[in-house]
This record gives C-alpha cells, sequence and structure tokens, in this order.
C-alpha cells in the first residue's frame, strides 16, 4: 500500500526516531542527536559521534537543540543530511521510493525548516514531504484531534488544539527543561567539589 512506502522521523532535540509506517508501533531507528565535526565537515551522526576514536578527533554539536545563541559553526544543512542518510541506511530505505513525515519541534526556526524541505526534495529526492509540529503529531497518534498536548523534552510546551490547529492565544512554552536542568545540577555540583567525568 502508499502508506507503507511513508518515513516517519521524530527530530527530537535530544534523540531521533524513525521508522517506516506499518503495524509496528514503535520506532525501527533510534540515536541520540548528535553529530561530530571536523574542520566544519559532519564526520559522523548519532551513536557512532560518540565512540572514543571519533569523538577524540572531532567536537560534538547538537544541531537541533534549542539554543537562545545559535551557534554558527554549525552546519544544519550538513547535520541534517547526516541525520537522513543514518536513517535511510539503517531501514534500508531508498529515498525516491518514499515519502517522508517530518515531526518538528514548535520553536524550530522557519530558515531551518525551509533547510530541512530543500535537503529532503532537492538532495534526496523524496516523493513528498510534510512537516508537521510534534505537538500535533502527539494528538494524532491517540486519533485524536481535539485536546491539549504536553510535551516536556528539551523545553516544555502546553499547546491546546482543536480540530488539528493550535490555539496560539493558549498555547505555553517554557525554555527550561532536559538541558537546562542538567547543566544546572552539574553548576551546582561542582559548588560542592563533586565532579563527574565520561
Amino acid at each position: 500500500t502508499r502508506s507503507s512506502n511513508t518515513i516517519i522521523l521524530d527530530l527530537g532535540s535530544c534523540s531521533i526516531r524513525a521508522g517506516l509506517v506499518s503495524d509496528n508501533d514503535y520506532p525501527q531507528v533510534f540515536f541520540p542527536n548528535v553529530c561530530s565535526m571536523n574542520e566544519g565537515s559532519v564526520i559522523a551522526c548519532g551513536s557512532e559521534s560518540l565512540l572514543p576514536h571519533i569523538r577524540g578527533q572531532a567536537r560534538l554539536v547538537y544541531p537541533f537543540r534549542h539554543r537562545v545563541r545559535m551557534d554558527t559553526s554549525i552546519s544544519v544543512r550538513d547535520c541534517f543530511h547526516a541525520v537522513i542518510e543514518t536513517v535511510c541506511k539503517s531501514l534500508h530505505a531508498e529515498p525516491e521510493k518514499f515519502n517522508i513525515l517530518v515531526s518538528i519541534s514548535s520553536v524550530l526556526p522557519t530558515n531551518t525548516q525551509q533547510i530541512i524541505a530543500e535537503v529532503l526534495l532537492e538532495t534526496f529526492g523524496f516523493q513528498g514531504i510534510l512537516l508537521q509540529e510534534q505537538t500535533t503529531m502527539a494528538l494524532y497518534s491517540y486519533n485524536c484531534t481535539t485536546g491539549i498536548s504536553v510535551n516536556i523534552g528539551d523545553t516544555i510546551d502546553v499547546v491546546p488544539i482543536i480540530d488539528g490547529y493550535k490555539v496560539e492565544g493558549g498555547s505555553f512554552h517554557l525554555p527550561l527543561a532536559g538541558n537546562a536542568i542538567s547543566e544546572n545540577l552539574s553548576k551546582l555540583a561542582t559548588l560542592r567539589d563533586i565532579r563527574y567525568f565520561s
């Protein structure tokens, strides 16, 4: 069927999940949202970036992590290209034969969304693409179009949705969660001379 030729990709700020539309309830691909960069080019993506021999010769970047200040040295285009290569390789999928639905954060900048669309259509040649906000996709996964979506990850988003449309005036966004809490706990531990090394 046509729906089985669709890849669903969830671009989380900390992890990436992907799979083919099927009877399987869980993603077939799951890896951390991290890339290794050396001299401006991406050399690895996902778990491979964390291997000691790669980590020793490159710097780790988190291309879709919510940041107040964007790091201009990170090439979102190159990182996303590496992400799609990893996903397609893991799913044994030829992009030209598939549609792709990408679940994105509500705070992902418009220019980043444009880069994602260009990479999917022009570089990989997917048959069709849809970029949809995670808040709406969460309701759809429960076969609902009306409800309140609460997304706690790198940020906290509370979004009321009526018939598939966000109610902007009722939305709440808090930029503190996940990594901000971890970083604050690390600072507090450092102040007490508690050290953690990886």
